[in-house]
């Protein structure tokens, strides 16, 4: 374990160097916040660690099967980035409340919605007062840019002791989410991709062979134009979808250039490129700013 992090407000959260799991925190005896498993030897770290269910709060499926090869038990209560509500925080606190711990709370990378989360569950047991909550989620590199999860997780109050008394089997391992939920989770394991081909010089590190550049462009690309053709997120009106659909061109940019250098030596990467990988990131970040913030 690492030593206890500097502040003021939160003196009980250690910062947790254990496996590979990435931004792991220890918040209390009952808690613990991170990053999502990878595979069966993050389980395996998580079951040393003494930790019995998994709490998701991404838009992903959970890995039930590799987490049960491990004795653990999952629970999936996917969360935006807009905020807790209050329907999803009285989950949280029950689940807090009557699932075997210690717990782990997790989003996708451990910086945003799960934080957020994992201090309603500490908050159902500790009491922890809004002051702590938000030197927590800025230790923890939840962006500003999400003012909904600071309000809520700040505040969050516990409900009465009987509200949080529920069965165990009403929750979940899989949560139904909306289809444009799914296109997106897709969508941003392409992405993710992206840059860490970018990282290696837009070619597959010797980690991820598997990878092919132009190919995972190509991806991106059909997610974002199919979710444009199939009205994916109507509601969020014309707007979002114009903005799917120059993604999507800026994605199939991106594919040619990848596909023209795949055909090339080593060497030093075109501006070309690179310019066509900036505008889809410009392109995500402002859909984001837009519509997910």
């Amino acid at each position: 374990m690492g030593r206890p992090l500097a502040t003021s407000h939160a003196p009980i959260i250690r910062a947790v160097t254990a496996g590979q799991l990435q931004n792991l925190f220890s918040l209390n005896e009952r808690v613990w916040s991170g990053a999502a498993p990878r595979g069966d030897a993050d389980f395996a770290t998580l079951a040393k660690l003494g930790v019995r269910t998994l709490i998701s709060v991404d838009g992903a499926a959970p890995d039930v099967a590799a987490a049960g090869r491990h004795g653990l038990r999952y629970v999936h209560i996917p969360l935006g980035y807009d905020g807790l509500g209050p329907t999803n925080a009285l989950r949280l606190a029950q689940a807090a409340t009557v699932l075997p711990g210690p717990l782990y709370v997790h989003c996708h990378h451990g910086h945003h919605r799960g934080p957020a989360a994992a201090s309603v569950v500490s908050a159902t047991h500790g009491g922890w007062s809004p002051a702590t909550v938000n030197a927590w989620l800025h230790l923890a590199g939840t962006s500003t840019n999400y003012p909904g999860l600071y309000r809520d997780a700040a505040g969050f109050q516990c409900p009465p002791r009987p509200a949080l008394q529920v069965n165990p089997a009403t929750f979940t391992a899989r949560a139904p989410v909306t289809e444009l939920v799914d296109t997106m989770v897709q969508i941003d394991q392409h992405a993710e991709a992206l840059t860490a081909l970018r990282a290696n010089g837009y070619r597959a590190p010797a980690e991820r062979p598997d990878l092919v550049p132009a190919h995972e462009a190509l991806q991106l690309a059909e997610l974002l134009r199919e979710a444009h053709r199939t009205g994916q997120g109507a509601r969020h009106g014309d707007t979002f979808r114009a903005a799917l659909d120059a993604a999507a061109t800026h994605a199939q940019n991106l594919q040619r250039e990848l596909q023209a250098f795949a055909e090339t030596k080593p060497g030093t990467v075109p501006s070309t490129l690179e310019s066509a990988y900036q505008s889809v990131q410009r392109a995500c970040v402002n859909c984001h700013r837009q519509f997910r913030n």
